[in-house]
């Protein structure tokens, strides 16, 4: 072993299943049950699969944390690189995820249902007064959008840092797209992984032409809509 969480001590439940495609299920079936992913990281690292097994381990470590605590920044890091080095269609047999990045729990649930199609118009014309339209990616759309996000090099899209009003920017690695306001209104919604792993903050992008609050001629800005899905749901009216 040489990265990440350390190995766990819990013993596998009896008739728990050894090959692969039951570790994969069960974490399916239970995705906030951090011991199963430890069981599986042992059972990957016995088996050879290094990788593997320390990216398990960084990102349950991960996920307890958020930007605030010390050192988590260098485990965001090592999670990252030790990302790289697995496969894209192992991490998506994990979890649903978009970018490498595993949607929220209620994401997933409000996809599956249908629910994320049918926000409360009322509520998000009261968050965002300028708009008249609400746009929610599917899960298809959400992968493509953020997908031609990362190949983005312009502060007109990724923002500037403005601790004014935070965050200012975004990094294409850590984010996912999932909605924006419509046909031309160039003004995506996304989740920000900077700040944590397992709740990530929602932002929108604010074009410095149209917000009084951006200096003119400035970069545009990243501005937080919510410091959660959660909260972001609720604000909507799906929650």
């Amino acid at each position: 072993m040489r990265v990440g969480c350390p190995p766990s001590r819990v013993r596998a439940p009896r008739g728990f299943s050894v090959p692969e495609d039951g570790f994969l299920l069960a974490i399916r079936d239970a995705p906030d049950d951090e011991g199963v992913r430890l069981i599986y990281a042992d059972w990957l690292e016995e088996h050879g699969q290094l990788s593997r097994a320390d990216f398990l381990r960084l990102e349950c470590d991960l996920r307890r944390r958020n930007s605030g605590e010390p050192g988590y920044a260098d485990v965001l890091e090592r999670w990252l690189e030790e990302q790289s080095r697995v496969p894209a269609e192992w991490l998506d047999n994990l979890d649903v995820r978009v970018n490498g990045l595993p949607l929220p729990r209620l994401l997933v649930d409000l996809l599956a249902d249908g629910r994320w199609a049918s926000p409360d118009f009322a509520a998000v014309l009261q968050l965002f007064p300028e708009e008249r339209e609400f746009c929610p990616y599917a899960l298809p759309v959400m992968q493509s959008e953020t997908l031609g996000y990362q190949g983005q090099a312009s502060r007109m899209w990724l923002g500037t840092a403005d601790p004014r009003r935070p965050p200012g920017d975004l990094v294409p690695r850590l984010a996912v797209l999932i909605a924006d306001f419509g046909i031309g209104a160039d003004r995506p919604i996304a989740l920000d992984y900077r700040v944590s792993l397992g709740q990530p903050r929602v932002v929108v992008l604010c074009w410095s032409a149209y917000d009084p609050a951006i200096p003119w001629g400035d970069d545009n800005r990243w501005v937080e809509a919510a410091p959660s899905f959660q909260a972001f749901a609720e604000l909507i009216g799906l929650q």
